[in-house]
């Protein structure tokens, strides 16, 4: 074949795909837009854990900031919600309005700010499209989408965007504020960012820690100071802790009072093992473990997820690698193959020298999932993993297009993608909820 025909069969391959590119990000747009319709105005107000937050915003409403913090609240989420009910006076479309402006939040931090890994933008927003409208949850009222919008702004501005960028410790302060005071499990993502940099600096000793921490250092203690103020009412009460939503920090507002959630995930698993498999296993009811616990005593659940890590090692051990296949099946919703292929991506880039950016993304998603994997006794719910997912999409979107293997991948990712937004609509008659 002559050098020409090479050529020319290189410049068609190229150009079809762009056009899949470009057709496919249309198609993603499109799918956010049907998924916000049917998750706003289609989705029956005060349904799932949206009846939580439901309940501490009517609570607000009804006897104000100071109690309300002692009761426990998502503080960021109520207060904006309140400041939509307001202009609303509906509870239910003030809370979807508060989710659905952080995941416009996040979508626009990542079209207008200038990052140092995301390189293939088009390609990053067919995936970060479908991820949003997949994943569930960022337009209903919930307080999803704050805290991943806070968390994934925090460790881009962090890791990503140029030290000497103008409001780069100003994002800092605001991100790590809102993800802090959002949800508790933020000690989690924490804990397992800042051992994968230990990790990374054990596995590349010339890794510059001193660069990240520096950046830490200058945010942290007007973050601390900022997260003190707001939880002003119970500091001045004698109650040292944070608040957060009712559905975190209260037994006595679960649907089932004298069950919380890790007795209702290990029973649900339980069941499903002694059946089956155990793969994929839904939940049961709440009356089921009531039954269970009230015929076979206390001592046969775990009190809590401490008792569950310390006391149930070995039926952790046994559902660790069900766990894992599940989320690498269900994974296939969210992102396609991206991580299934993780590993194959991990050992091509590590014969080629392996970026330090992109093992240090390797390292939080591995550990990440694992956490969730070992702290859940069920099913992870995935959307407890829509930041890994996020930063996997920095990995391979983080070159140049050019030919070889991360841009096979990508393009057969795409068709894969594309077919799933089929699939979905098609079978849901395009809005689920009707």
């Amino acid at each position: 074949m002559s050098i020409k025909k090479i050529s020319f069969l290189a410049n068609k391959i190229q150009y079809k795909e762009k056009q899949l590119i470009r057709i496919s990000l249309i198609i993603s747009a499109l799918y956010l837009v049907v998924r916000f319709i049917d998750d706003f105005f289609l989705f029956s107000g005060g349904v799932g854990d949206e009846w939580y937050f439901t309940n501490d915003l009517n609570y607000f409403i009804e006897n104000g900031y100071h109690s309300s913090v002692l009761r426990g609240i998502s503080i960021p989420y109520t207060l904006i919600s309140y400041a939509f009910y307001q202009l609303t006076n509906e509870i239910s479309i003030s809370l979807r309005l508060t989710g659905s402006l952080f995941t416009l939040v996040l979508i626009l931090y990542f079209f207008l700010r200038q990052s140092n890994i995301i390189h293939n933008r088009r390609i990053y927003f067919i995936y970060l499209l479908f991820l949003i409208s997949t994943t569930g949850g960022s337009f209903y009222g919930t307080n999803d989408s704050i805290f991943s919008t806070s968390l994934l702004i925090f460790l881009h501005e962090l890791l990503f965007v140029d030290a000497k960028n103008k409001y780069n410790h100003l994002l800092l302060i605001i991100s790590s504020t809102l993800a802090i005071i959002s949800r508790p499990i933020v000690i989690l993502y924490l804990v397992v960012f800042f051992f994968s940099l230990m990790f990374l600096k054990i596995f590349q000793k010339d890794y510059n820690l001193k660069r990240i921490f520096s950046k830490i250092s200058l945010v942290f203690l007007s973050t601390i100071i900022i997260v003190l103020l707001f939880n002003y009412p119970k500091i001045s009460s004698g109650k040292y802790t944070l608040s957060f939503s009712t559905k975190t920090t209260s037994s006595e507002h679960y649907i089932a009072k004298d069950i919380n959630w890790v007795q209702w995930f290990y029973f649900s698993q339980l069941v499903h093992n002694q059946n089956g498999s155990g793969y994929f296993a839904p939940m049961v009811e709440w009356k089921d473990v009531r039954s269970y616990k009230q015929l076979n005593g206390d001592a046969t659940l775990p009190k809590s997820f401490t008792d569950y890590l310390i006391n149930y090692k070995v039926f952790i051990m046994k559902r660790l690698p069900k766990s894992l296949v599940e989320v690498s099946m269900i994974s296939i919703r969210y992102v396609g193959i991206l991580l299934l292929l993780l590993p194959l991506v991990a050992y091509n880039d590590f014969r080629k020298k392996l970026p330090l950016d992109n093992l240090l993304l390797i390292f939080i998603i591995i550990f990440g999932i694992v956490s969730w994997v070992i702290l859940m006794p069920n099913l992870v719910q995935h959307r407890h993993l829509f930041p890994y997912y996020v930063l996997l999409l920095f990995i391979y979107t983080s070159k140049t297009p050019k030919p070889g293997l991360l841009m096979n991948i990508n393009s057969i990712n795409i068709i894969v993608i594309d077919i799933i937004i089929a699939w979905s609509l098609w079978k849901e008659g395009l809005f689920y909820r009707i």
